[in-house]
């Protein structure tokens, strides 16, 4: 919630003073160890949380000691939780320096083919529900009229990449 006066910064076109650009990657360059690190901490947690499930199971085999596995339980959940902060926490400020210099999805190109997209979308998809509803009203053959669907969503996906060769190439 915090961000969201911040929203449009992900889909409009902005230009940014050469000294602020230079210092957002400068300090980008500085965040990105710390971004491996935490991703690199993550997946660890992530493989080694169900180490304690599998020595509880070793040990209680013979004995029936529920306290131990739910206590491992618990441990999984909190590695395993651990894990996923390291992931958003850094994507997060990954996809912040993403967005004010505008890379990756972020970039200008990208922003002007979603906007052209959204467009689009904004008026094929009610058209293809009338279609659809049209189509199925007259004929009855709800049976088959349900391949709407995915011809629509395989020509919609065709159209939006044209629309993207075209953006690109401008």
């Amino acid at each position: 919630m915090k961000m969201e006066p911040y929203e449009y910064l992900k889909t409009e076109c902005f230009m940014l003073d050469e000294d602020y650009e230079r210092e957002f990657c400068q300090a980008r360059e500085s965040l990105r160890k710390k971004y491996y690190t935490k991703i690199t901490a993550g997946v660890i947690l992530c493989i080694f949380s169900v180490v304690p499930l599998l020595i509880s199971a070793i040990i209680t085999e013979y004995d029936n000691h529920d306290f131990y596995v739910l206590l491992c339980v618990i441990f999984l959940l909190v590695m395993i939780g651990t894990a996923v902060f390291l992931f958003v926490s850094s994507n997060m400020e990954m996809e912040s320096y993403q967005v004010i210099l505008q890379e990756k999805e972020y970039s200008v190109k990208n922003k002007k083919k979603q906007k052209a997209e959204n467009l689009i979308s904004s008026i094929y998809w009610p058209a293809v529900v009338c279609l659809y509803l049209a189509v199925s009203f007259i004929t009855g053959g709800w049976q088959y009229t349900w391949l709407i669907w995915p011809l629509s969503a395989a020509a919609f996906d065709f159209i939006c990449n044209i629309i993207g060769t075209k953006i690109k190439e401008s």
